[in-house]
């Protein structure tokens, strides 16, 4: 007569490995401009790294001197979002209301705030 028995699992439980992904992770979605940022906690140059996914999912031409200017105007809209994890972090880009970021990106133009050439080229053209 057998008295014990090995139990089945571990002390907590069922133990499964699960992989959860978002296809935005790896192809932005550029119909509906959406896309995802993964990166490590201790990344550098994440301005950079969102630049160019922005400049792939966004519709509107757009210039890299714009860069800082307007990534910090659409944050303030919103559109871009940090997310927070353990060890890795993301940025989730929503496009999604394309006639206000058009509305945006042609004030920003028409005011002057974003300019056709950058700073550097008007200096040296003025040398």
């Amino acid at each position: 007569m057998r008295l014990t028995a090995r139990r089945t699992g571990s002390v907590f439980g069922e133990l499964i490995h699960l992989w959860l992904y978002d296809r935005l992770a790896v192809d932005p979605d550029r119909s509906n401009g959406r896309a995802l940022l993964l990166h490590h906690s201790e990344a550098n140059d994440l301005t950079g790294a969102l630049w160019e996914l922005l400049k792939q999912t966004l519709w509107v031409p757009v210039l890299d001197h714009w860069r800082d200017l307007l990534l910090s105007h659409l944050d303030e809209m919103g559109c871009l979002t940090r997310l927070d994890g353990f060890c890795v972090g993301a940025f989730a880009i929503d496009l999604s209301n394309r006639e206000r970021i058009e509305q945006e990106v042609s004030f920003l133009v028409r005011s002057g705030r974003l300019q056709i050439e950058s700073s550097c080229e008007i200096t040296a053209q003025a040398a």
